[in-house]
């Protein structure tokens, strides 16, 4: 599609510009747009972690991302894999995440709280990151078993976890495997 109106600009970009025209431009959700207006940085750190874990479930036919905040992310997964549910506990942040998603890739966003139990279905792989931060240390047992009970039997889970003191975890990692 074209407006008929010849472009000054190089002619590579005229089918994109005539697209998001028509569609409007993309929004960020909650969480997101936060980060851009507070840090923009954090938004490549943030992609960058999802574009590790989309390389290393690649072909998995149904991922679930635990703790997904406004889904902003989901996007790099979903590309890698057949279909993503994405969960969160937080209603505001999955009305972010459905409102925003649009229809082009396969995420279906859905409210459940992990630490009260698995979410229906059964997954080839499931990923959360920056989430077990937000948990309490008494409950990190049972987050975790209910993270693994969403597995197939070759299912594989991926957890990153920020840590409040990265040094003084490497040094008490290095003093136990010495």
């Amino acid at each position: 599609m074209t407006t008929g109106k010849r472009r000054e600009g190089e002619p590579q970009y005229q089918e994109f510009i005539d697209e998001i025209r028509r569609r409007g431009p993309e929004r960020m959700g909650l969480m997101t747009s936060w980060a851009w207006l507070d840090d923009p940085k954090r938004l490549a750190f943030m992609l960058s972690r999802y574009k590790f874990v989309a390389k290393m479930i690649e072909g998995t036919e149904h991922a679930l991302e635990i703790g997904c905040g406004d889904g902003f992310g989901a996007r790099v997964v979903a590309q890698a894999v057949g279909r993503l549910t994405a969960i969160d506990f937080d209603p505001e942040f999955i009305e972010s995440a459905q409102s925003t998603s649009g229809d082009r890739y396969s995420i279906t966003f859905l409210r459940h709280d992990l630490l009260k139990g698995p979410p229906p279905g059964t997954f080839g792989a499931f990923y959360s990151l920056d989430v077990l931060e937000h948990i309490e240390p008494a409950q990190e047992d049972h987050f975790l078993r209910n993270a693994v009970a969403t597995l197939s039997r070759s299912g594989v889970g991926i957890i990153e976890r920020l840590l409040s003191n990265p040094r003084r975890m490497h040094r008490n990692f290095r003093n136990s495997v010495m």
